[in-house]
């Protein structure tokens, strides 16, 4: 009796061991997550800042390319007079 309280004993220390091992995964797991969320994120910010500067790029060069077209009219009609 006394051997198979030891075997359980034994059982029930490499259980114990196993869920500690279990635990200590589950927690480095829980961290290299909670790293990929933040550079994500991170990458998610930066991506709509590009954003927001390609937009205003697009916008300026629009304005640009409006004076262009208003300065080529000018220039033909000073040329037609």
């Amino acid at each position: 009796v006394l051997d198979a309280l030891e075997e359980i004993a034994d059982a029930v220390d490499e259980a114990a061991a196993g869920v500690a091992e279990v635990a200590r995964t589950t927690d480095d797991q829980a961290a290299t997550v909670e790293e990929l969320t933040s550079s994500l994120e991170a990458v998610r910010e930066r991506s709509d800042r590009t954003e927001e500067a390609t937009d205003r790029i697009v916008a300026a060069t629009d304005e640009q390319e409006a004076a262009v077209d208003e300065l080529i009219t000018r220039v033909e009609r000073l040329d037609a007079n």
